[in-house]
């Protein structure tokens, strides 16, 4: 099975194809940032296995350190971890909240971007029901 992702980053950008997975193996791994609250642990944990569930495959959930990162060739990369400060994508914060979330890909990664209380977990439920398609 393939689990194929097409994003639109804005209407004058052309949309960014992620295959996340194909015939039960991934490049992608989940990265959490080192200092990852029990809130994005526990996405990573239901995004692990949501995605094992649909595509038959088990993302490694690895943190942001420069050894683990090393190892991961695309990320589905949670919060703010240095993935997402190395990409140059600019997030206000503020504007978030605790509870607001921004998904961006910049292949080859998929950023789910919250705040360490609930921001990132709404994110990925988000991504797993408006994306794809978990109820």
């Amino acid at each position: 099975m393939m689990l194929c992702l097409m994003v639109m980053l804005g209407a004058l950008q052309q949309p960014v194809t992620l295959h996340l997975a194909r015939g039960g193996k991934s490049d992608y791994a989940i990265v959490l940032p080192q200092n990852a609250s029990p809130s994005q642990q526990r996405a990573a944990q239901e995004l692990q296995h949501f995605l094992g569930q649909i595509a038959g495959v088990q993302l490694p959930i690895v943190d942001d350190s420069p050894a683990s990162l090393g190892q991961v060739r695309a990320a589905i990369a949670l919060g703010d971890n240095r993935l997402l400060r190395e990409s140059g994508i600019s997030v206000d914060w503020a504007k978030l909240g605790d509870e607001g979330f921004l998904i961006v890909a910049q292949a080859p990664h998929l950023f789910i971007v919250g705040s360490p209380r609930r921001g990132t977990m709404y994110g990925v439920y988000g991504f797993l029901e408006d994306d794809l398609g978990c109820r």
